[in-house]
């Protein structure tokens, strides 16, 4: 019986066929921390500065048409010889949040999370592009291990948002907006680069909060019914009271301990 063709969520466009490399990026940089300590947004050493002499300006071209949401439009675009992602504000929505998710992803992206902002230009989020695959269509044809691989990378990076209080607030049912590329997280279970092979994308909804969510949130998708029918079939088993178990006691203080104990609830399935 042949397996059926899994469903890819890119931010590509339909009929593109080309992978793209995101291990052969231009080389950037960050500009100097501010005074709080805080890394500046990455920076294309190529780019000119605009005419206030304070910021960079990015030369945009080949813009296409990408997507459409509720609150903004997305396209895909040339920066040098990189495709980037461009979002700007849907002149149909009452809110802009594309200011917003500029600052939430390069607040995230101090931890290792999101795909690497660029800039913020007129109007305009500027990120990398993520070429992957939704995370729940990749599980089918992933062996057990790069899935716990996956699910332990998904965790760390819901604590990383966790330490620095940002709750992304759709963490219950991610599977739009965690994808997966380069195949998956490495066979040895290194970590050096593995944010870059489970990136979660879409913080247009993010928040500054001093209770968030993400791990406990993520916790009810990894042991809930839709994950169980996709990893039972790859021999994996995690027990759903235990880890929503773990899960309540992390909601309580977000003790290293508690989580190392859903971690373990994973290794362990």
């Amino acid at each position: 019986m042949t397996r059926p063709q899994a469903r890819k969520r890119t931010d590509t466009v339909n009929d593109e066929k080309k992978n793209i490399a995101l291990n052969k990026k231009q080389p950037l940089t960050r500009q100097a921390p501010s005074k709080r300590g805080e890394k500046g947004p990455l920076r294309d050493n190529k780019q000119e500065e605009n005419t206030d002499g304070r910021r960079p300006r990015f030369d945009i071209t080949d813009k296409t048409y990408l997507a459409r949401g509720k609150r903004g439009i997305a396209y895909t675009a040339k920066l040098g010889k990189r495709t980037v992602l461009v979002k700007e504000r849907n002149p149909e929505s009452v809110v802009d949040t594309v200011a917003h998710e500029a600052q939430m992803l390069a607040l995230v992206n101090t931890r290792g999370v999101g795909p690497l902002f660029i800039a913020h230009q007129d109007g305009a989020l500027i990120r990398e592009f993520v070429d992957g695959e939704e995370m729940e269509s990749w599980i089918p044809h992933a062996t057990a291990k790069s899935i716990k691989l996956a699910l332990l990378e998904v965790l760390r990076q819901c604590r990383a948002m966790d330490l620095l209080g940002v709750d992304k607030l759709e963490m219950t049912h991610p599977h739009k907006h965690v994808l997966i590329t380069h195949g998956g997280p490495r066979s040895d279970g290194s970590r050096s680069d593995s944010h870059r092979n489970v990136v979660m994308i879409d913080f247009d909804r993010a928040r500054r909060t001093a209770r968030p969510k993400n791990v406990t949130q993520v916790c009810q998708w990894i042991s809930g019914g839709r994950m169980r029918t996709l990893i039972e079939p790859k021999g994996i088993s995690i027990d759903r009271a235990a880890m929503l178990a773990h899960a309540k006691a992390y909601k309580l203080h977000y003790d290293a301990q508690s989580y190392e104990r859903i971690l373990a609830a994973v290794r362990d399935a």
